[in-house]
């Protein structure tokens, strides 16, 4: 008896460490793209004045104008995939028990009494 509970004790010291070591990890996840996001919007700003600021030669208003707004939306396409790479690369890999559920699952413990999205299975 001493040695189950002994197990127990250790199994929820463990299921601790790994909640916290998972929350530091979506805390850097989240710091991340909030950086992300500052720089992405430092450059547009500086992209704004620079594009303000700029003096048109008469020939190639146009081209260049629309090069400099191409600029805009290039850093928001980087961003777009900076921060869709850091969530690909941190993501969950999910428990998968095949006795228990077809497919891997994940925690989200302020979901009660949900049924599955992938195979509407109820969950506990």
């Amino acid at each position: 008896a001493t040695v189950a509970a002994a197990a127990a004790a250790a199994a929820v010291v463990e299921e601790s460490l790994g909640f916290d070591a998972k929350n530091r990890a979506s805390a850097r996840r989240q710091a991340t793209v909030g950086v992300v996001f500052l720089l992405s919007t430092a450059f547009q700003m500086y992209i704004g004045v620079k594009t303000i600021r700029f003096d048109f030669p008469a020939t190639h208003v146009l081209e260049q104008a629309l090069l400099l707004g191409l600029l805009v939306l290039l850093t928001n396409a980087s961003t777009w995939i900076v921060v869709r790479a850091v969530r690909e690369a941190t993501k969950e890999d999910g428990y998968l028990v095949p006795e228990f559920h077809p497919h891997p699952l994940y925690l989200r413990s302020n979901l009660a009494l949900h049924h599955c999205d992938l195979c509407s299975e109820r969950g506990i």
